[in-house]
């Protein structure tokens, strides 16, 4: 629902529908990183750099997150190509 909102400029019920994603699922980065990017949109930077901050959290302790960035430091382009299109 928020990225139907931000598609429509409407950031307020963007920010409210993420916001809610959060509570919900405290451990997913999108909805942290698409939190901080409506809040900076919106003017907000302390609050869009915590959500930021928050993303960066969820991702360092994603299983999936990690076996992405080893294969990209090990240079295998297609098996990272392929996780990125799998990771939920």
């Amino acid at each position: 629902m928020g990225i139907a909102h931000l598609r429509a400029r409407r950031m307020a019920e963007a920010s409210t529908a993420f916001m809610s994603a959060t509570r919900l699922m405290p451990g997913n980065s999108f909805a942290w990183r698409a939190l901080g990017d409506t809040r900076h949109a919106m003017g907000d930077a302390r609050g869009g750099g915590a959500a930021h901050l928050r993303a960066l959290q969820a991702t360092a302790s994603d299983p999936q997150s990690i076996a992405i960035a080893e294969a990209l430091l090990g240079n295998r382009l297609a098996e990272a190509e392929k996780l990125v299109r799998d990771h939920d």
